[in-house]
């Protein structure tokens, strides 16, 4: 199953056992985000910005220090808010 495009994201998990929780965003693929024109992202854990496009993968480091268990990252981490 490919579930890409715009939409309000339900609680879902994906084939791979990713599981995503509600949010709403532009969705490329499974590990690829995009924000809404006009916003970018915000990491909710350490307010940490990016930019309007993530690549989701492992995090190694939240605000700045090491994790000893890196974690996997889900849409529902971040956060869209205005440029």
């Amino acid at each position: 199953m490919r579930l890409t495009g715009k939409f309000q994201v339900t609680d879902h998990e994906w084939p791979s056992g990713r599981k995503v929780e509600a949010c709403s965003m532009t969705i490329i693929s499974e590990d690829t985000i995009r924000a809404d024109d006009g916003k970018h992202f915000v990491r909710k854990s350490d307010n940490t910005e990016f930019g309007k496009t993530i690549v989701l993968g492992y995090a190694y480091y939240i605000n700045g220090i090491k994790l000893e268990t890196p974690i996997l990252e889900t849409p529902s981490d971040f956060d869209e808010v205005d440029d």
